[in-house]
């Protein structure tokens, strides 16, 4: 009587499990790393900021209007900035948990089991 696996190769699938992790699987997290990025820029409008920094609110281009904008958009740019850091930090993180990840797996395997 045989012994039914999920599949057929399932050896075959163990041993290529750490090649596909940092191939084809580190490929699919860097483009959804890739898209969260783009998201957040496009929800907090980074882009848009930066390239509107030193136009005046409004087409108000008396100086009244220059020296209102210029220090509020350059306050409003730091904000910004300083959200889009920490989310690239998290996902500098989430890239090292995942490269990390197999290894300390693999570690806990053979020395802690």
């Amino acid at each position: 009587m045989a012994l039914n696996f999920p599949s057929n190769n399932l050896i075959q699938d163990i041993l290529y499990f750490p090649i596909w992790w940092y191939s084809q699987g580190l490929k699919n997290f860097l483009k959804w790393i890739y898209k969260q990025l783009k998201s957040v820029n496009y929800i907090l409008g980074f882009k848009i900021l930066v390239l509107n920094l030193f136009k005046p609110f409004y087409g108000d281009c008396s100086i009244s209007g220059r020296l209102i904008s210029l220090p509020l958009r350059m306050i409003w740019f730091c904000g910004i900035f300083i959200f889009m850091l920490l989310f690239f930090c998290l996902f500098l993180f989430l890239f090292l948990v995942w490269l990390l990840w197999l290894p300390f797996l693999i570690w806990a395997i053979v020395f802690i089991a």
